[in-house]
């Protein structure tokens, strides 16, 4: 016995001062059903979707808490259509299979589809369209009184919001139907052709609205102005699903992995081009990959191939690939999911997995979140944010903070067993670089105070 717990504590204290590359978080095992349902907001915050294995208790969306360093609930979908007297028999939605987009206003919006698996979902009252305001910390079932699409969970969004549109595919039928945002109304477009398996599982808009869904190693593109259908992206061979895709900040070009032969794919719909970046895997393996994310600073994407114990970095610049991590030999899923820090966030796939996977990048990101978060008050006054880079730090950190008012009067931090071990005071500096070599690898606290207010981080440092 007396080894054992030996044993233990020489685990626990290699864990705190090695820390892994990477961060699990568990949300339980009510929330332990998962599919893409990944997604960041203008500021860097990470929201998460998961849904209940049996679709009994619904889906929930969660949210990254800086602070508590914990994936938060921030709405669960059946107390969202209880609320809206939208919640009625057959409604079982059993995951968030949709991407988690970010709208203009910078409400958050997703759809939900069924527990079930099978094939017959005549039972299945069919998905809803969610939007989550950040502001006022509600979720609203923004299909209510009815569903986005009858007897079909939504396997896919794709939001056009612009044109105050949002598009969806349904599963098992493929069929793709158009919510209006204005009306709160969902209408047929049109059918896809594919059924069960061959339903895409992602597509897309560009940034004038017009629609594109993977369809016969080409694209149906569909114009909102004149109603028209055309044929786009001619020549990509092997092309018939979408399994992950995210596009540049500026929406002018979509990266995506086509389901199947797994290569990495460049199109720009302004100019109709399409590229083949060829086989995302390494050495032409043929793992599937549903799942990437992106450090556009960098300019290179991230995914890792299922179960191959790695995640690929391929530079958009150089048009090379090469193993960037070492990870948990699992299946992850989700697109876009990349932090203020530039951290890459995946989730596990699986029927009974609650795991959630944020991989430390080993180069800090200026760019990601860069937006100013505002306050719900009525002054509209922006607050305060204390950013720590890079996290975890080997050598230095820096301290950034943004609308502190001028000056503060100092920074402390903190080690795990509370002492302070650096103090800087009288500072007019916004960010400011502190060593950290000589500090014991270990979980630190960094406070931030002025005449007005405290500001509080945490941060890690490994070698």
């Amino acid at each position: 016995m007396q080894r054992f717990k030996i044993l233990m504590i020489i685990i626990i204290l290699s864990v705190m001062i090695y820390p892994a590359p990477y961060r699990v978080y568990l949300l339980g095992s009510q929330y332990s059903r998962k599919y893409n349902g990944i997604g960041h907001d203008s500021y860097g915050n990470i929201y998460i979707g998961a849904g209940d294995t049996w679709g009994y208790n619904g889906a929930a969306l969660f949210k990254y808490d800086v602070n508590l360093d914990s994936l938060i609930i921030v709405g669960n979908v059946k107390q969202a259509s209880v609320a809206a007297k939208n919640w009625l028999n057959g409604d079982t939605p059993g995951k968030i299979h949709t991407n988690i987009y970010e709208g203009p206003d910078g409400n958050i919006w997703f759809g939900t589809h069924s527990a079930s698996e099978g094939v017959d979902y005549s039972g299945f009252r069919g998905g809803h369209i969610y939007r989550f305001d950040p502001s006022l910390s509600v979720l609203t079932d923004e299909s209510a009184p009815d569903v986005a699409i009858p007897n079909q969970g939504l396997l896919a969004i794709a939001p056009a919001f612009s044109c105050s549109t949002i598009y969806s595919v349904g599963y098992p039928d493929g069929d793709i139907w158009k919510y209006d945002l204005k009306t709160r109304k969902s209408s047929f477009l049109m059918k896809s052709n594919t059924r069960l398996g061959g339903i895409s599982r992602n597509f897309f808009t560009d940034n004038k609205g017009k629609m594109y869904y993977p369809m016969n190693i080409c694209f149906i593109c569909f114009d909102p102005t004149d109603s028209t259908r055309t044929v786009k992206g001619r020549g990509m061979s092997g092309v018939t699903q979408i399994s992950s895709i995210l596009f540049t900040p500026d929406k002018d070009t979509a990266y995506f992995i086509n389901h199947g032969t797994y290569h990495l794919w460049r199109y720009i719909p302004s100019i109709d081009s399409v590229k083949d970046l060829g086989v995302a895997n390494i050495d032409n393996d043929t793992f599937s990959i549903g799942n990437l994310a992106a450090r556009w600073d960098l300019q290179c994407l991230y995914y890792a191939p299922s179960k191959s114990g790695t995640i690929i970095e391929y530079n958009l610049k150089a048009s090379t690939k090469k193993n960037f991590m070492t990870i948990p030999s699992v299946t992850l899923t989700g697109s876009d999911g990349t932090d203020r820090d530039g951290n890459l966030w995946f989730s596990s796939y699986g029927q009974y997995d609650d795991r959630v996977y944020k991989f430390y990048h080993n180069i800090p990101c200026s760019t990601c979140g860069t937006k100013n978060e505002i306050s719900n008050n009525s002054n509209n006054q922006i607050v305060p944010k204390l950013r720590v880079l890079p996290n975890p730090a080997i050598d230095h950190i820096s301290v950034i903070l943004n609308n502190l008012g001028g000056t503060f009067n100092d920074i402390r931090i903190y080690n795990s067993l509370g002492i302070c071990v650096l103090t800087l005071s009288n500072n007019t500096n916004m960010s400011i670089n502190i060593p950290v070599l000589k500090f014991t690898p270990g979980v630190y606290y960094l406070t931030v105070h002025n005449n007005k207010l405290s500001l509080n981080s945490r941060f890690v440092v490994f070698r």
